[in-house]
């Protein structure tokens, strides 16, 4: 076992040249030590296609450290964008479902922040992920999240634009400064979009 992540998240991703049920259990066996290696392991998983791998990495996104559910999350988010209508629509589904999950409910601040600023492009329209973002723009108790997932109502595929709407208005009146400045700065962007 190597001790530079790297090396190690690049000799797991070379795996997949060898059988796919040997490779994937060898690279679910790897324990990533950063985000970066987490994401080219949990990338690595996804490239298979399996139900096993997939399983494998939705596995990385809700348990272990947060360099390990933050690298998943964003191999996650990254793989549902480039398979933006390809592909199987269960998993896509099931992979959303984790992610709204994880934006609701991760431990760490970082996790949430990286989830509420990418899965806005991952959505194709998801109404669970407009609400899941809805609700972290007024219930999550960090303010970087909240400026971020405020941001991210911002984008144009989402649904429930009214509701949206009606949240940044009321988070104008929010304590905070930041996050009347993100709401602010959302609603303008929004309005110029409409027209």
């Amino acid at each position: 076992e190597h001790q530079d992540g790297r090396v190690r998240a690049n000799a797991a991703a070379s795996l997949e040249n060898i059988g796919a049920e040997q490779a994937i259990e060898q690279i679910i066996a790897v324990s990533p030590t950063s985000a970066v290696e987490a994401m080219e392991i949990a990338t690595a998983l996804l490239r298979f296609g399996t139900q096993r791998s997939r399983d494998a990495t939705l596995v990385m996104l809700s348990r272990g450290s947060d360099e390990r559910r933050w690298g998943a999350a964003e191999a996650v988010c990254d793989w549902l964008i480039r398979q933006r209508r390809d592909g199987d629509q269960e998993w896509r589904s099931r992979a959303l479902g984790a992610l709204v999950t994880a934006l609701g409910h991760d431990t760490s601040e970082t996790v949430r922040c990286r989830i509420a600023s990418l899965i806005q492009y991952a959505t194709d329209g998801d109404a669970h992920v407009a609400e899941a973002l809805i609700h972290a723009t007024v219930a999550d108790p960090s303010p970087g999240v909240r400026v971020r997932a405020i941001s991210s109502l911002s984008y144009a595929e989402l649904p429930h634009a009214q509701h949206r709407a009606d949240t940044l208005l009321g988070l104008l009146a929010a304590p905070e400064v930041d996050i009347r400045a993100a709401a602010a700065a959302t609603a303008s962007a929004m309005l110029t979009e409409d027209r």
